[in-house]
């Protein structure tokens, strides 16, 4: 998904970032109720409400971390068996997971040692300049690595299937922050496509 900006100076005054997000705020003129959320979440719900269709992708739930256990959000996502990118940003990080029918499908991660060079540097597959190497050839790290013989797809996948672990557990350890769900598919987040309950 795509993401559009918005700048909100000291007096208040919001402007977007860039044309795209200019036209996607025309295309929402009105008046807005700026609703209580967390310091780092802006909601705002159209008064009278309009109604109509959203296109996809679409924010399908956001809201704090503080206020809703995230473990229940993601035995919901579960047994609601509903598919998107589930993303948490806490601590000055992001991470993001995938779902396809409630089950885990991918993970990404802005944190030091989640990304999946370095998961491959601490499984033993890589030394940290071919992570490093990789990393900078500007195309997804797995295939690079795949590519140059530096990591054979089986080994690419245990990489993979550990980065979700370890991502999905820090998401869970999560007490702040903020969190929203959106109906995007996983497409480009997802390396190698795992199932994971």
């Amino acid at each position: 998904m795509t993401r559009l900006f918005l700048d909100v100076d000291a007096h208040g005054r919001v402007a977007p970032h860039g044309e795209e997000a200019r036209r996607a705020l025309a295309d929402r003129a009105g008046r807005f109720a700026l609703l209580p959320s967390a310091a780092d979440l802006l909601l705002a719900l159209r008064s009278p409400p309009a109604g109509g269709a959203a296109p996809r992708p679409r924010c399908r739930l956001a809201g704090d971390l503080a206020g809703f256990p995230i473990a229940d959000l993601v035995a919901f996502v579960h047994q609601s068996k509903l598919s998107g990118v589930l993303t948490v940003g806490s601590a000055g990080v992001e991470r993001a997971v995938a779902f396809k029918d409630g089950e885990v499908r991918s993970a990404q991660s802005e944190a030091p040692g989640e990304r999946i060079g370095e998961v491959a540097v601490r499984l033993g597959y890589l030394t940290e300049a071919q992570a490093a190497e990789a990393a900078q050839a500007g195309r997804p790290i797995g295939k690079v690595l795949v590519d140059r013989g530096l990591l054979a797809a089986k080994d690419l996948w245990k990489c993979f299937h550990e980065q979700v672990t370890v991502v999905f557990h820090a998401l869970l350890l999560a007490r702040e922050g903020t969190f929203h769900l959106a109906d995007e598919a996983e497409g480009e987040r997802s390396g190698v496509p795992l199932s994971v309950n």
